[in-house]
C-alpha cells in the first residue's frame, strides 16, 4: 500500500493486501475498493470512507471509532467483535450483503438507512 503521509486515497483498489494491525487512523478513502484484504485489528479511528466497498475481507476486531462510513458496502465479509456504535452516527450509511456479523455492537444506533441482505448475525 503506497500513500503519502496524509493517508488520502481516491479510487484506489486494495487487492489481497494484509492490512492487519495497521494504523490507518484519520485516513481518507473515497471511492476505494478493498478486495480479499485482511483488515483484522486495523485501526481506522476517525477515518473517512466515502462510497467504498469491502469484498471478501476479514475485518475482525477492526476499530472504526469516530469513523465516518458514508455509502459503504460490505459484501461477503467477516466482521467479528466490532463496536459499530462508536462510528460517527451523523455520517453513517451502510449496507451488508452475505456477511458474517458476530459480537458487533449496534446498540443505540439509528439503522434506518442500513441494509442487511442474507447476513448471518449473532
Amino acid at each position: 500500500m503506497n500513500s503519502d503521509d496524509k493517508n488520502e486515497y481516491r479510487g484506489t483498489k486494495f487487492q489481497k493486501q494484509n492490512l492487519s494491525r495497521r494504523d490507518l487512523r484519520g485516513g481518507s478513502f473515497e471511492s476505494c475498493e478493498f478486495a480479499n484484504c485482511n483488515c483484522a485489528e486495523t485501526d481506522f479511528h476517525a477515518a473517512v470512507f466515502d462510497t467504498c466497498t469491502f469484498v471478501q475481507c476479514d475485518l475482525s476486531l477492526a476499530s472504526f471509532k469516530q469513523a465516518k462510513l458514508l455509502g459503504v458496502l460490505f459484501r461477503d465479509c467477516k466482521l467479528l467483535g466490532i463496536p459499530l456504535l462508536h462510528c460517527d452516527q451523523l455520517a453513517l450509511s451502510l449496507q451488508f450483503e452475505r456477511c458474517v456479523l458476530q459480537s458487533c455492537n449496534f446498540s443505540e444506533m439509528g439503522l434506518k438507512k442500513t441494509k442487511f441482505l442474507d447476513c448471518n448475525i449473532k
